[in-house]
């Protein structure tokens, strides 16, 4: 195997998701249904404040992701796929730097 990336350390993303639900559940819960390489699919569901900037959802997951796996995390893609859920493609990149505070 040759200059692929390292497998992500799926119990830091689940640890990340659980703290995104504890904090934004029941209006919106995040649900992980794959790793690829370093991007994650991961449905978010419930009963959404559109009105108050929909997406927010998928940066605080991203904030969630960051601050967990110690990367830097893109939200890549967003679908719509019922009337209260969307799946969102996420990309996991380069280590972020940490103060010595961290």
């Amino acid at each position: 195997m040759g200059g692929g990336r390292p497998p992500m350390p799926s119990e830091e993303v689940v640890k990340a998701i659980e703290r995104f639900n504890e904090l934004r559940s029941p209006e919106a819960t995040a649900r992980l249904l794959g790793e690829e390489g370093s991007r994650l699919t991961v449905e978010v569901s419930g009963p959404f404040c559109a009105s108050c900037g929909l997406y927010d959802y998928f940066d605080d997951l991203a904030w969630e992701l960051r601050d967990s796996l110690g990367a830097e995390v893109e939200v890549l893609e967003v679908q719509r796929v019922g009337p209260e859920s969307y799946v969102a493609i996420y990309e996991i990149r380069g280590q972020v730097e940490r103060s010595s505070k961290d």
